[in-house]
């Protein structure tokens, strides 16, 4: 006989008729067996279920905090991300700006050295230019210094011919008649020739009417074939004790005068002058070396021809000088056909 205790159960429980106690006892049911195993085994499986689905919870809620920390370091990393990416696009157009800078500089640099290349190539064509142009002077000055040394040789003939021209010519006037030593005995033979008139202290300095507009005369070095200082002698027949008068005149007719009397009055040039004051006695005085010099003497005023000043610069004055009894102005006058 099982004599294992019954479980109480609702389904199988009787009432006791005695006592006030009801006594609950199972009934044994085999269906009611197997509905409890059955109920017990649902219950397992139903807390084995539930701690499994328990278990996904916790593993799910562990995966979600580890996702939301893992969202939160990538938000933090996105973030950090964003940042850097706004540092390195500011970086960025700060670079852009630069590079448009530096192309704007380096398009600029590339003009200018466009720009200097053209110039060295025009400079360089000038260099050329220059070398031909030297090349070309080189040889002018050395045309100009076989020129020179010709006009040199040219000027020392002449100074030589002068020389010896003088020393003839002194020669032939010391051949003079005795009572030629007077204030207007100048030669007739003189009449309309052309000539130079020298001072006779230093014969470097002649008259020459190129200073103050040609209006005026001035003692100037003389120059071989200077037409400045070339003057034309005329006898002009007069009925003064002493006889002719002479005219001095330029190639153009102007006359030699002096405006007034008295001292220092520059002899100036004009077509024609009052009176006699273009009128000259060309002669000697007591004191006039034989032959090689003259004085020369207003008609109307009665003073000499002089050169103020130093006698051996250019631009000197002549002027009027009173008569002395000795050292009176001297000139030569020389004949351009002897020089």
């Amino acid at each position: 006989m099982d004599t294992t205790p019954q479980l109480q159960h609702a389904c199988n429980r009787e009432s006791s008729s005695g006592g006030d106690l009801d006594i609950k006892v199972f009934k044994y049911d085999s269906n009611n067996v197997a509905a409890i195993q059955n109920a017990r085994i649902q219950r397992m499986r139903a807390e084995e279920a539930a701690r499994r689905h328990a278990e996904e919870l916790e593993a799910a809620d562990r995966k979600l905090a580890s996702q939301i920390i893992d969202k939160e370091q990538a938000i933090k990393e996105l973030i950090a991300l964003r940042r850097e990416y706004d540092t390195l696009q500011t970086k960025h157009w700060a670079l852009n700006n630069d590079f448009k800078a530096k192309c704007d500089e380096v398009t600029l640099v590339t003009g200018n050295a466009k720009t200097a290349q053209k110039e060295l190539d025009a400079v360089r064509i000038d260099c050329e230019t220059l070398r031909s142009s030297q090349s070309s002077l080189n040889k002018n000055l050395l045309n100009a210094n076989d020129v020179k040394a010709k006009l040199d040789t040219q000027v020392h003939n002449l100074g030589c011919l002068l020389g010896f021209t003088l020393r003839s010519y002194t020669t032939e006037m010391e051949k003079l008649y005795p009572n030629a030593r007077q204030e207007n005995c100048l030669p007739l033979r003189y009449h309309n020739s052309t000539v130079l008139i020298a001072n006779r202290d230093n014969m470097a300095m002649v008259f020459d009417n190129g200073k103050d507009s040609d209006t005026k005369i001035h003692s100037w070095k003389y120059i071989p074939g200077r037409g400045n200082q070339i003057f034309k002698l005329l006898a002009m027949d007069g009925s003064s004790p002493l006889g002719r008068y002479w005219v001095i005149s330029r190639q153009d007719e102007r006359r030699l005068y002096l405006p007034s009397g008295g001292p220092s009055v520059e002899i100036q040039l004009a077509p024609s002058a009052p009176g006699k004051q273009d009128y000259w006695y060309i002669g000697r005085d007591s004191a006039s070396y034989v032959g090689s010099s003259w004085i020369i003497k207003s008609v109307e005023w009665g003073t000499y021809l002089h050169l103020e000043g130093d006698i051996t610069k250019d631009g000197g004055r002549i002027a009027s000088r009173e008569p002395r009894e000795t050292d009176n102005p001297r000139w030569a006058i020389i004949p351009a056909e002897f020089v």
